[in-house]
């Protein structure tokens, strides 16, 4: 008979760095969806706000800033809002008439850079809400 009070150890050695790289990966994945949802969140705190004060970027970005207290790095983008006639491609001037009624859209968008253990291809996360005002 052969001595094998070694062989554990040696299966551990072996199996130990691939159990490691797949928690670290795992925990990368989960940090990744926790700060995308906390994003989202905030996107939409900024959206419902915007429902009522449309022209307002301090406010949707005080609204959006009110639940991400405490993070740094990141960027808010709200740009002008988007006019559409229904119907015909591409935007129109938001003073414009339409025929079948103009609708004015206005997009949300947050991003953060990320910073991962092991999965370096994610780079950034982000968050984007596109809110139909009329």
């Amino acid at each position: 008979m052969r001595c094998r009070r070694g062989l554990a150890a040696i299966e551990f050695a072996l199996v130990a760095p691939i159990l490691v790289l797949l928690l670290v990966s795992v925990m990368d994945l989960g940090n990744a969806l926790q700060q995308k949802q906390r994003l989202s969140a905030a996107a939409q705190a900024g959206a419902a706000y915007a429902l009522t004060f449309p022209a307002d970027s301090a406010g949707i970005q005080a609204a959006i800033n009110r639940l991400l207290s405490g993070w740094s790095g990141v960027t808010v983008t709200v740009p002008a809002p988007v006019c559409e006639c229904p119907g015909t491609a591409g935007t129109v001037d938001c003073d414009a008439s339409c025929p079948t009624g103009r609708q004015t859209y206005l997009s949300i968008t947050l991003s953060r850079p990320l910073t991962p253990m092991l999965l370096k291809n994610l780079k950034e996360v982000s968050a984007n809400v596109v809110l139909r005002l009329q």
